[in-house]
């Protein structure tokens, strides 16, 4: 995988990007907050505020972490619109929704400074099932992940990326009107392979780890 693709999936931009290292299970992304002033306002604000989703907003999902329960409740969402994928086939440039659904500490896995669940989904794998343990070296289906972010000094966020290599994600993005679609999704039996966070999340077991997601849906608003 690219580190273009890497970024998009991760939700910053290429300029961003300082280095990326490929581990086993994942990729391990250094971030310049620099450049990325939105997600460094965020994380560091995130400590005094309370969790809130826009209204009308929902996302629900169960998790297991390592072979527990993780109460993986959403304190905010990113949707972002990007018309920036070019497919090289006739279509040119596809449209697509990047998700993240964000934990901040102390609520965040192993104590780390960001936790999310990440989606990239195409307006073309609307209305589908997908099965996860499918390749996916095109996007012919969404993408699916599970982040783990800590401050590494006071501007480089280092991102742990887990891929979903099994279960089943269906996902449905219309269009309500001009300005707007409604992006609903829903997904079972999900499971990440974490590669060895350790060295970088002391609280994190040293080793690697699995993060199951057993069930859960959204409901969202994406302002056009």
């Amino acid at each position: 995988m690219d580190v273009k693709t890497l970024a998009t999936i991760a939700g910053v931009t290429l300029e961003s990007v300082i280095d990326c290292e490929a581990v086993k299970g994942g990729h391990v992304l250094r971030i310049d907050l620099k450049k990325e002033p939105a997600l460094h306002r965020l994380i560091k604000a995130r400590s005094t505020m309370e969790a809130q989703l826009p209204d009308g907003d929902v996302f629900d999902v169960n998790c297991v972490l390592d072979g527990s329960p993780h109460a993986f409740t959403v304190e905010s969402m990113d949707k972002y619109r990007t018309y920036g994928w070019v497919d090289g086939s006739d279509e040119g440039r596809v449209p697509a929704w990047r998700l993240r659904a964000q934990v901040y500490p102390p609520h965040s896995a192993y104590g780390a400074s960001i936790e999310y669940i990440g989606l990239l989904v195409f307006d073309r794998h609307t209305g589908t099932v997908y099965d996860l343990s499918q390749p996916n070296d095109h996007m012919q289906r969404p993408s699916m992940s599970y982040v783990l972010g800590y401050l590494s000094g006071a501007d480089i966020l280092k991102f742990i990326i887990g891929y979903a290599n099994a279960g089943n994600l269906e996902v449905n993005h219309d269009f309500e009107s001009e300005n707007q679609m409604r992006l609903t999704g829903a997904f079972a039996d999900v499971r990440v392979n974490m590669p060895n966070c350790h060295e970088h999340l002391e609280q994190a077991p040293d080793r690697e780890f699995v993060v199951q997601l057993p069930s859960g849906f959204y409901n969202l608003t994406g302002s056009l």
